[in-house]
């Protein structure tokens, strides 16, 4: 009897468990009502299920308030992200009708560049009156005072907060770039309140992060600072990146996500001749990454006419061609690999 108990007692445990997981992120699956389940992934839906510590709307995701909602019952601060690349939170799907969003104290509300808070209706008309309450302070109402009123909306960058709370940094922007073999993550803050470090964090599915590395923060600061970190090794495919910032005492905020793709990172994208123009009677192809078994290497006279064609046989970065039989004029190279077609201008002279 006292075994079944204690099983029951860990099932028990095990579930609560599993709903305080649940609980700490709500994400938004797919643009809808707030009230709808199916808006929310594990259709949690923050309010009524409970009162998680992040929500999450992704880039291309609208999520709309059919109601007024108050989050601030669950006693803990909580933080929104709206990603960009139109992350929305419409306050308002009925023509005339405002409603307020109630956060707990010290809660934010984070609008990446490229999203919004919007007071737009079902009919894309703005609704006055819309309300962001955080802890006692009215952090933001809309007007409609014309089309360049701005507090019609909040447009990102832009990071909402009760003015009493006490917030490390406040973020302008978060973003990132590829180039040939690397990301660079940027990131820029308005000002800084005893901040200690950013941590670049990484992750392939927005669900499981690695730490790259760290860079020291800026302590106190009232001015605009700009930081940038290099992935030099990122992954194929799907890259999510976030800022983990710690401040002196321990206290700590997530920024982000933010999403780049990247190709196929073995794949050749340029080829570089030598000499060119060319005198010596032989032509060097060099690519940046190993050419790939099976690609080919083409020469063609200036109308078009196949002249030389080769074989990559092994992975090397470079091939030698002998040019010592073709006339003095223009010819063109051509690599040719699965998903790579790079031609470049040869002369010989």
């Amino acid at each position: 009897m006292k075994s079944i108990k204690n099983v029951l007692l860990s099932l028990m445990v095990f579930f609560v468990s599993l709903q305080l997981v649940y609980a700490t992120k709500a994400k938004v699956i797919q643009t809808g009502l707030w009230k709808d389940a199916s808006t929310w992934e594990n259709a949690y839906i923050p309010g009524p299920s409970g009162f998680p510590d992040t929500i999450l709307v992704p880039a291309g995701m609208n999520l709309i308030m059919s109601k007024s909602w108050d989050l601030s019952n669950g006693g803990a601060p909580m933080t929104i992200i709206i990603q960009g690349n139109d992350g929305v939170i419409t306050m308002s799907n009925t023509p005339g009708e405002a409603h307020t969003l109630t956060l707990y104290d010290t809660s934010s509300v984070q609008i990446e560049q490229g999203a919004s808070l919007s007071s737009s209706d079902n009919s894309g008309g703005f609704v006055p009156g819309c309300q962001l309450i955080i802890g006692t302070s009215n952090v933001w109402t809309s007007t409609n005072n014309g089309t360049n009123d701005p507090n019609r909306y909040v447009l990102g960058p832009a990071v909402l907060h009760s003015p009493d709370g006490s917030y490390p940094i406040e973020l302008m922007s978060f973003d990132v770039n590829a180039n040939l073999n690397a990301i660079t993550i940027h990131w820029k803050t308005a000002s800084e309140t005893n901040s200690d470090y950013f941590e670049i964090q990484r992750s392939k599915d927005g669900n499981y992060w690695e730490s790259l590395g760290r860079l020291n923060a800026a302590g106190n600061s009232n001015s605009i600072r700009a930081y940038s970190f290099e992935d030099t090794k990122p992954l194929e495919g799907a890259n999510y990146y976030r800022l983990l910032q710690v401040d002196f005492d321990g206290q700590y905020e997530y920024f982000g996500p933010v999403y780049q793709y990247m190709g196929a990172l073995n794949q050749i994208s340029d080829i570089s001749l030598f000499p060119n123009p060319s005198t010596e009677g032989v032509v060097s192809i060099s690519t940046h990454k190993p050419m790939h078994s099976g690609d080919l290497v083409e020469i063609y006279d200036f109308s078009g006419r196949l002249l030389k064609s080769r074989v990559v046989n092994e992975q090397t970065n470079q091939m030698d061609f002998t040019v010592s039989d073709l006339p003095a004029g223009i010819y063109y190279i051509r690599y040719l690999g699965s998903n790579t077609q790079i031609s470049k201008k040869l002369i010989i002279q």
